[in-house]
């Protein structure tokens, strides 16, 4: 649990894991307008929630080259070197997997992990020019 500063969305108190934090603060600048003026005058309803990210479901991959499937059934296959060799190790690739809550790739028990829509943004612009 935590408070956050609407002016410039800091957590000012209580901590969230990264991940969360991350959606909480997208949520919270998406909303920010609205929740100042809810909080100013006391005026509260229902805020819509932050869309669901495009989850990964299943993957494969042979090095750096992963073929992925997302949740709207589109399966892309991409080089993700240049996005994570720099904090992934080539011996590091077989401890991927996907986290079963966020949807996000995994790596090293979760020492390193790609948000779902970052993953769906990267592959869809970056994806095998074989396969598009």
């Amino acid at each position: 649990m935590a408070v956050m500063e609407l002016e410039n969305l800091d957590i000012v108190e209580g901590r969230l894991p990264k991940r969360c934090r991350q959606l909480v603060r997208e949520w919270a600048k998406i909303h920010q307008q609205e929740l100042i003026e809810m909080w100013d005058t006391q005026n509260f309803h229902r805020v819509d929630p932050l869309e669901q990210p495009m989850k990964l479901q299943r993957f494969q991959n042979t090095g750096f080259e992963f073929s992925l499937l997302f949740a709207d059934g589109e399966t892309i296959l991409v080089d993700l070197q240049p996005l994570i060799g720099a904090h992934v190790l080539e011996e590091d690739l077989a401890s991927a997997r996907i986290d079963p809550d966020w949807g996000c790739l995994e790596f090293r028990n979760g020492a390193v992990d790609i948000e779902p829509t970052t993953l769906y943004r990267y592959a869809t612009n970056h994806r095998d020019s074989q396969t598009a």
